[in-house]
């Protein structure tokens, strides 16, 4: 008996040996990894509200994004975790994904125990990281370079409620000085990489905009936005015409607003300069 369960021991750590090298070398060989390379990070403002398309024609670069619709800090530190040293490298600076409830974030990557501590340390709960264990468990491609952008059309599409970005608002998520502590992480590690960096700060609805300066914990959100900031040694701004709509939603831009905010964006990126920020505004 006892010899049975040492083989079944030996040959259950095989298996889990066996499975994490697969993991590791499917990450490897999926990295894309030209001289030209710029890996972007973001959510769902950054999956819809820039074109690669016209990042990929209109600059030196080209451009590969592992953007998702509600991607989480989680899915920040995979990313700082992946990208190779001294890469160029496209981050949004999103005050939306310090907001929105753990329970709401993807948390869709890759596995990684270095993030894994990194959220517990902020006091993520064991219930929580393993629902994020969960969500990959089979591993998958990181990064694209192909994305669509929201059609243009000249209403607004308000596929939720706005009492629910109010409520949102109303109290100050206990998760937000946990997030951002994620977040000062994240770009301490790609500094510790010596990544070029350039970040990005998308624009909301009017509407929402006077949501969040109505929120009792406006104050904080206006200072992880000056914390975020100082690891930027540079600051743009691209201002988008809005003569007509150019946002889908409340919180993404239309392909108006996207198209020419990427022509945009595509003219100042220079990965050889200082670390800049650009806010879009309109």
């Amino acid at each position: 008996m006892k010899r049975f369960l040492k083989e079944i021991s030996l040959f259950s750590a095989l298996i889990l040996v066996l499975y994490f090298l697969f993991y590791f070398l499917f990450l490897q060989f999926t990295l894309p990894r030209r001289n030209n390379a710029v890996y972007i990070w973001g959510d769902s403002q950054m999956y819809q509200d820039l074109d690669l398309a016209s990042l990929n024609k209109n600059t030196r670069y080209h451009f590969y994004s592992s953007a998702l619709h509600g991607a989480g800090l989680y899915d920040f530190f995979v990313f700082c975790e992946s990208v190779p040293e001294n890469a160029n490298v496209l981050v949004e600076i999103s005050q939306h994904t310090i907001v929105r409830r753990k329970d709401m974030d993807r948390n869709y990557s890759a596995l990684n125990l270095h993030a894994l501590y990194t959220l517990f340390k902020n006091n993520y709960s064991f219930n929580e990281l393993s629902k994020i264990v969960n969500n990959n468990v089979v591993p998958h491609t990181l990064f694209i370079d192909k994305n669509e952008v929201y059609a243009a059309k000249d209403t607004l599409t308000l596929t939720e409620p706005i009492s629910l970005f109010e409520a949102a608002y109303a109290t100050r998520p206990p998760c937000v000085q946990d997030k951002i502590n994620i977040y000062v992480s994240c770009l301490q590690l790609l500094n510790y990489k010596h990544c070029h960096i350039a970040g990005i700060v998308f624009p909301s609805h009017p509407i929402l905009n006077k949501i969040e300066q109505g929120s009792s914990f406006y104050p904080e959100l206006l200072s992880f936005q000056a914390q975020m900031s100082r690891f930027f040694m540079q600051k743009d701004t691209v201002i988008i015409p809005s003569n007509k709509n150019i946002f889908e939603d409340l919180t993404h831009l239309n392909a108006r607003g996207a198209n020419y905010l990427s022509t945009e964006v595509a003219a100042k990126l220079n990965f050889s300069n200082p670390a800049t920020l650009i806010y879009a505004t309109y």
